[in-house]
């Protein structure tokens, strides 16, 4: 048995290296000849092999003996089988060329419906699996031409995801390849060629009504942004244009501090003026970095009530728009607003307002207390919140602190109003509780 199994494995082993053999000179007869089995005669239209043709030649070589080693006419059955593999290679290797055999695309975050499945020219077939996590979709493409650009790709996404807006994005090992200006085929290409499954991630968000009016109000906000800045930088140099403090002497600004601060005041009055809280809030935090982004404006910072001001407007708006998540950012706006509008005044200058105050010598009271009695109104409710949210007996302490302090100057301060003008002031604000 054993003898037997030997004969027959080396037996095998001989057919093999027949077939090897006859494979090579074929193939070596090809290159010599210059046949090319991808195209002329040998395929149709399609790319598909024309086995009428590949029959004719093997006939052919095997009658003229171009094959040395091949006597028998049954060879001829060899020859053409070893054509076939030689043209299946070889169409293999050109399709490897033109096409990508399996583009997947992971659509992460989407939530909408889908749209159009009808690949096209862009595929021979497109399969979309919703069953994979939540909001994520696995869209497979056969054969998709290497021909093919990233703009196309784009557009084919956008048909089956019709609600996408500008910001989608495609990654392929870790880059956004939106941009890019090459076809598919040479953005997957290996030395070993194009790849044949390629995995790409697509960032997609599908947007509302609402939505893309807040986008178009962000866009309109950036492009007012840009128009102060470039209006800064234009009257930065101007020698009619004097700083002075609250004393009235001019204060010496370079060129770049000069236009850091006129930027900061500009977009604090734009977001003063805005109706929008949203708006209001994002044109503040913009002052805000404006200040922060010019090293040498941290003295005036101090020296100025400006900074300090719109310190309180951010934890103002904070406020209003019930941002707890802002709460530690709110306290520490405050204290900083404290701190500077301290400055801004004499030491005693709040210690004597709440004596007065509290006497009931209302008419003592300074309008510049208006300012702190906001300050302390908002330092208490965010003290308030502090304590609550965390149970620190010392936030509760400073909430009813500066609360207390509030109250006294607000009453000293309305009761220096006319009654006609509080109730104005209570029917422009958005409810008697937000008084």
């Amino acid at each position: 048995k054993i003898k037997s199994s030997h004969r027959i494995n080396q037996q095998e082993g001989m057919e093999m290296s027949s077939e090897q053999e006859i494979k090579a000179q074929v193939h070596a007869t090809l290159k010599a000849q210059k046949v090319k089995m991808w195209e002329g005669v040998y395929v149709d239209s399609q790319g598909i092999s024309i086995s009428e043709s590949l029959e004719r030649l093997a006939a052919d070589w095997n009658t003229t003996g171009v094959l040395t080693s091949i006597k028998d006419s049954t060879e001829r059955i060899e020859i053409l089988q070893a054509l076939k593999d030689l043209q299946g290679h070889a169409l293999a290797k050109l399709k490897a060329k033109q096409f990508i055999h399996c583009l997947e695309v992971k659509i992460l975050g989407w939530k909408g419906e889908l749209g159009n499945l009808d690949q096209g020219d862009f595929a021979t077939a497109v399969s979309v699996n919703t069953s994979t996590e939540k909001h994520n979709i696995l869209v497979t493409l056969q054969d998709v031409p290497s021909k093919k650009t990233v703009t196309e790709l784009l557009a084919f996404l956008t048909k089956l995801f019709p609600s996408s807006d500008q910001s989608t994005r495609l990654i392929y090992q870790g880059k956004n390849i939106i941009d890019a200006k090459k076809s598919l085929g040479v953005l997957f290409r290996t030395t070993m060629g194009i790849k044949t499954k390629v995995l790409l991630l697509c960032l997609l968000s599908n947007i509302n009504a609402a939505e893309k009016e807040q986008m178009n109000i962000h866009n309109t906000i950036q492009v007012r942004i840009s128009a102060i800045r470039n209006a800064a930088n234009q009257i930065r140099d101007s020698t009619k244009l004097e700083i002075t403090d609250q004393n009235g002497n001019t204060v010496p600004m370079g060129k770049e501090d000069r236009l850091g601060f006129l930027t900061a005041l500009a977009l604090h009055r734009l977001g003063l003026n805005s109706t929008l809280r949203e708006e209001k809030l994002t044109l503040l935090l913009e002052a805000d970095v404006e200040w922060n982004n010019h090293p040498s404006l941290n003295s005036w910072k101090v020296r100025v009530d400006n900074y300090g001001l719109l310190q309180l407007d951010i934890a103002w708006i904070y406020l209003q728009l019930e941002a707890l998540s802002n709460l530690p950012d709110s306290l520490k706006r405050l204290e900083e607003a404290e701190m500077v509008l301290r400055k801004q005044v004499h030491v005693n200058f709040i210690t004597l307002a709440l004596t007065q105050a509290e006497m009931g010598n209302f008419h003592e009271v300074p309008p510049l207390a208006a300012v702190f009695a906001k300050l302390f109104l908002l330092q208490g409710i965010a003290y308030l919140c502090d304590s609550n949210i965390s149970q620190n007996r010392d936030s509760n302490h400073k909430s009813r602190e500066k609360l207390d302090q509030a109250f006294v100057l607000l009453q000293s301060l309305r009761s220096m109003s006319h009654e006609e003008s509080v109730q104005q002031l209570l029917e422009i604000m958005p409810g008697r509780s937000a008084s």
